[in-house]
């Protein structure tokens, strides 16, 4: 069983998820709140940096695979420590 299949009446390429899945997918929400969008990544989308189509977030309106997320979003150096905070 796949995960998804083209939508209902749907010709434009779109698709969903088979309702197992969606269902699931409701019940975790449900328990669990609402998605953070840091967490919220988009299925075959093309991406705006490098225009490959696949796993995406959407990052302040335009769609990023991951490594042009990361490379868009830089991590903070292994290490590194706040130097905002002092020390008497």
């Amino acid at each position: 069983m796949g995960l998804g299949g083209p939508a209902r009446g749907g010709r434009d390429g779109s698709w969903q998820l088979v309702e197992v899945v969606q269902s699931r997918l409701s019940e975790l929400t449900r328990n669990h709140g609402q998605v953070g969008s840091d967490q919220l990544v988009y299925l075959d989308h093309r991406c705006a940096g490098c225009g490959t189509r696949g796993l995406t977030r959407l990052v302040e309106g335009t769609y990023l695979c991951t490594a042009c997320f990361e490379r868009r979003v830089p991590a903070s150096p292994a290490g590194e420590e706040d130097r905002t905070s002092t020390s008497a």
